[in-house]
Order: C-alpha cells, then structure tokens, then sequence
C-alpha cells in the first residue's frame, strides 16, 4: 500500500516539477537549457521526500479501511487523498512563482496579520495570496495535476502485484539513492563545497511543497528539542557592542542637526563600494565632493549587511540583520510583519513611492516591496517610457527613473513624500546606453569606470531635479549602495572590502548648521532609525540599527556573502573577521591591509574567539528571529 502511495505521489511532483522547468525553459529563468536540464537531478531529493511524507499519511488514513474489507472505499479513499495533495502542491507552486517561497508556516502567518476572527474568516486572505498568481503561463503546467492524482489514486491502490511487470523494487529503491543523494549534495552545493562551478541557484526548484510545509511547522520544536547556539535575551535586542573598544562613546556631526518634518529621498545605487570613489580616474566626481560643505555628512566607514541587493533592501527598510542564508527575505518570509522606513512615514502622512530602473520580478523583490505600503511602486516594465527607453541586460536607462521620480513629486504639491530609487548602471556587464558609450571599451576597468560615472551624472540629476522644483531645501536627501563589486571574478561574491564597504552620504535642511565625515564603523541597520530622528519620528522598538543623531557606545558592522564561499563576519573599528562555511576563519587589519591580504587571526586569537561566538549568535538569532517574527513579536510586548 505504501509504495503505491509513494509513487502516486512522486509521479504528481515530478510533473509538477517538471512544467516548472518547462516553464523556465519557455523564457521565465535566467539559465540556458543545458544547464537548466544538466540540473534536473538536483531537483529529485525533496520530492522523493515529498512522496514520502503523503504516502505516509494516505497509507495511515487508508490502512483501517483496508483492515476493514473495504476495497472500493480504500480505492475513493486514495483517490480523494491523491487528488488532495495535488491540489496542495499546485497551490503551493503557484504561491512559489509570483510570491517567492511555498506554502509554509511564515506563509500563512504572514497572510492573517491583522485578520481577526477564526480560521474561516482568514481563508479569503489567504486565496486572494494565491489568485495573484493566477496567470496563463503560471497555471499550465499544473492543470494536469488532479487528473494525473485521480488516475494514479484509482490504479496504483489495486496493490502492488499490477506494478510488477514494470516497475519492480529496485527502482523505487534507486529513485530513493538518488533523492538521498540529490538531499546531501544540495546543502554543501549552495555552500560551495562541491564540483568545480561550485555554486548553484536553483530558483527554488530544488525545494518540495510538502517538506517545505512541514518543516516550516516543525522548526519550532525542532529548535526547542536542539536549540543550539542561541540569543536568551530580548528577542529584538541583539549585542551589536564594540568588541576591541567595549564602552567607547563615537559622535557624529549628526549630533549637532536639528531634527524636523521634511521630504525623504533615498537614492541606492546598485553595485557601487566606496573603494571607487577613491579610484584615480575619479568616476565620481559629483559624489565625492558631498560631505565638505555645510548640511552635508558623508561616512567614509559604513557597511553593506550582505552582498545580495534583496538581503539589503530589507536592512535598509527593516534594520534588520537579513536571514543567513543563501535563501533571501523573499523567499523565507517576505511578508515579515517588521515595522519598516515607509510604513512608518505612510502612517505619518507621507506620499511612498518606489522606483527602480530594474525587473522587480529577480528574486521576487515584488512580494517583499508590497507589504511595505509603498503608495506607488514601478519597475522597468511600468514606469512611464519603458516601451521606447534603451534596455541593458539587468534594466533601463537610468534617466527614465530619475524622470519618473521628478514627475511624481511634482505630483505631490505640498504634501510630504517619500521617494525611494534604486539605480542599475553600475551592475555587472557595466552596459550602458549608447549615448553614454562614445567607443567601445574592452577592460573591463575602463568599463565599469564609465558605468559609475553615469550613476553619478543620474544621482546629480535627481539633486538638481528637486533644486528646479523647489523641494530641494525642503528634503532630507540619503544616497548609499547596496553593495560594491569585487575586483577580480574571485572577489565577486566575497565580503571584502570593495564589496561590503558601501558610500553613505546624508544632506538635507536639517543638517543646516553641521558638516563633515564620519570615519568610525557604521552600517546599514543605522540608516532608518538615524533617517527617522532627523524627520523627527519616533523610532519602532523593532529596528536593530542606532540613531547616529545621538552619541552612543561604538558598534560592529555584521555581515554576510553570497556562495560560493558562504561567509559571515563582522567589522569592529578597522578589524574584520570572516568565519567561511563554519570552518575556517580569518582576522584582517583593513585599515593598513585594505586588499585584506595578510591574515592576522594567529596574532588576534582573543578578538577571533569573540567575534566567532558573536558571528554564530548573531546567525541563530536572525534565523529565529526571521522565521518566527510574528510570534516573537506578540510575546516581546514590543508594539511597532
């Protein structure tokens, strides 16, 4: 009964599985189609799980009607179940394609926020999660599902000696080698540690609805059971406190601001580390000249919290430390009930809006972005003269943004706004658009010198925009990064320097009577709290960042990095430690080693052994903390 069961099941997920590398196939991935079908094997290892877990439950509910006699009844019974669990997995998948992740307990959570009632009166939230994802091309391939689960469940359940002429137990039993195999290989894969591409992303297809469901609703337990490395304190107070200099008060020039209620424009560009604007070629000639003048405050030492944009967007939104993983906010827990930047000035009466020359739809930062009660949101494929504008490989001309983003204040009369770019020029191939490239260039330097020198020409743009319009004196202004790029293909991923070490710089009204540069370690998790003291709003209890307005004891700078090399750290005032795959560490002076070539951690054992512990508390209070935010947060008494 149960290896009917298994492979009823297992033929329904690989279906399902199956459409979904059609569908990437047909133009919705980023991969060819001999790497997506070269991966395929990957993808078996959850599913085989996944057939397990419903041919386990199918036989325990079938099992007394066929102690009982009851044949036909076992068959409807399998049927029903098979049938279920289709239309479970159809569900689950169509949730995966639009909103970043399956079906799990974060999931739903994150889908009754704010719904009273029982559990009846959340269902049409919950469906209505769902339906937005029910487009043509999304629903293909899985229309098939219940017809295959109701053929499967009327057959399979007539026993086993039907199946022997075809299928015989050495088959199910390679079929479970290689999902065992596919489970072993996938972790280590996503952590770097095997084959020569080391890293893969999967999209996601590497997971299984049901598995991903249950262990979702069994992590709590799990983590009670094997708590591990674990913060005991306030679950939304994390030690950030200076390891080398404990107690030691820093200041910035912000301490002299006067805080009021003005405009708010933050301008991200992709890609860009504050090692460029220290290049000889100078790409930035507008930027590096802010920060001298009075209202202006630029920091020379401030942190990226990862090195992938959507893990940074919610730092900079959130002042969250991101999940530590390879899998990103959105597709953990995108609707994360964190009390965010625009939220905060929404309820205070603020226009929000959200513009990016970039595809929303990679890495599904939509599905994080729509819970943020931004009043407007637009992409490439939305914002106004899209259809005419020059397109590089990750996005549209920048100046179609800068556009966009100068209409729309001018929309909004007197009312305050709140305005948030994210610009592409600077991405990886450093494509720009043929206006900007008077010849071709083949080093990849002198390429990317002139994609940065655009970023700067549309960050000048959108300053002297809101000069013209006059909203200028009347805005606080925050222009930062998401992350910088490596200078080798090895440093890509890798937190160093150039990657990690991000430009900040603040101008704006407020700042009237004060100037200068802040060279002590700072980070991302800052940026809200000190953006919403400057607006004069009060601060959510839930935000981890400091308020720079305000003189405070010295903090690290926590980190994380992309595979190949999973790597967490910290930055304590010009000391960096990096912790790779839980193995191996190192210890580095940035300050006099900025290449980070010389490794100190034989010199530094005392501050290597803090940071380790600091660094794997830090990973088990966000993993937690992320999962189970909504929990945590009803029983915190914090109220955001």
């Amino acid at each position: 009964m149960f290896t009917a069961q298994f492979l009823a099941a297992l033929t329904v997920l690989l279906l399902l599985k199956g459409g979904l590398v059609v569908r990437d196939l047909l133009g919705a991935g980023f991969k060819t189609p001999s790497r997506q079908l070269a991966e395929m094997p990957l993808y078996v290892g959850n599913d085989v799980v996944g057939a397990a877990l419903a041919a386990v439950l199918a036989t325990l509910v079938v099992w007394p009607l066929t102690a009982a006699g009851r044949p036909r009844v076992v068959r409807g019974a399998s049927c029903g179940l098979q049938v279920l669990h289709a239309f479970f997995a159809a569900f689950s998948t169509g949730l995966l394609l639009d909103a970043g992740g399956y079906l799990t307990r974060n999931a739903l959570l994150a889908t009754v926020v704010d719904q009273q009632g029982s559990a009846l009166d959340w269902a049409p939230a919950i469906w209505d999660s769902f339906t937005q994802s029910l487009t043509f091309w999304n629903v293909a391939p899985l229309v098939v599902l219940p017809g295959v689960a109701l053929a499967a469940g009327a057959w399979l359940p007539c026993g086993w000696a039907r199946l022997h002429r075809w299928v015989r137990r050495p088959v199910v039993l390679l079929l479970v080698v290689l999902g065992g195999f596919a489970l072993f290989v996938l972790p280590r894969m996503m952590r770097g540690e095997v084959g020569p591409r080391r890293y893969r992303y999967l999209n996601g297809l590497e997971k299984s609805p049901l598995p991903e469901f249950v262990a979702s609703c069994a992590a709590p337990w799990i983590r009670a059971v094997a708590p591990g490395p674990d913060w005991t304190g306030d679950p939304f107070r994390f030690d950030f406190s200076s390891i080398v200099a404990p107690g030691q008060e820093v200041v910035t020039p912000l301490v002299g601001a006067e805080p009021r209620r003005t405009s708010l424009l933050l301008v991200i560009a992709e890609s860009v580390g504050r090692p460029t604007l220290d290049w000889e070629e100078n790409p930035f000639p507008y930027l590096t000249t802010l920060g001298d003048q009075p209202g202006e405050v630029a920091f020379d030492a401030h942190y990226t919290t990862w090195t992938l944009t959507t893990q940074v967007l919610f730092s900079l939104l959130c002042s969250e430390w991101p999940y530590p993983s390879y899998r990103s906010i959105t597709m953990v827990n995108p609707a994360i009930p964190c009390r965010s930047l625009p939220e905060t000035l929404h309820d205070a009466g603020y226009a929000t809006a959200w513009f990016t020359s970039q595809d929303l739809n990679f890495d599904r930062q939509m599905r994080f972005l729509q819970y943020r009660r931004f009043d407007l949101v637009e992409d490439m494929h939305t914002l106004p003269g899209h259809a005419s504008a020059w397109k590089g490989k990750w996005g549209l001309d920048d100046r179609i943004t800068v556009q966009a983003i100068l209409d729309w204040v001018d929309r909004q009369d007197e009312r305050p706004f709140f305005a948030a770019t994210l610009f592409f020029a600077a991405h990886h191939p450093w494509t720009v658009a043929p206006e900007h490239a008077s010849e071709r260039l083949h080093r990849v330097r002198d390429r990317q010198v002139r994609a940065l020198g655009v970023v700067d020409d549309r960050i000048r743009d959108l300053v002297e925009g809101l000069r013209r319009l006059d909203r200028l004196d009347d805005t606080l202004v925050v222009i930062t990064a998401d992350h910088g790029e490596g200078c080798t293909t090895a440093r890509a991923r890798n937190p160093y320097e150039e990657v990690i070490r991000v430009p900040l710089v603040i101008l704006g009204p407020q700042l009237a009577g004060v100037q200068g540069r802040v060279g002590f370690t700072t980070s991302h998790l800052d940026l809200a709290p000190t953006v919403l003291a400057l607006l004069d709003l009060p601060i959510p209890c839930t935000m981890k960042g400091r308020d720079l307005t305000r003189p405070g004891p010295a903090r690290v700078a926590l980190f994380g990095g992309r595979p190949p090399r999973f790597r967490l750290g910290l930055v304590d005032a010009g000391l960096k430690y990096i912790i790779e795959n839980d193995r191996q560490d190192w210890v580095f002076d940035v300050a006099a080693d900025p290449g980070e070539q010389h490794d100190l951690i034989e010199d530094r054992p005392e501050f290597a052994d803090a940071a380790r512990e600091r660094v794997r508390l830090a990973e088990a209070f966000s993993t937690r903390l992320v999962e189970e935010y909504q929990v945590l947060l009803d029983g915190s008494g914090c109220r955001p």
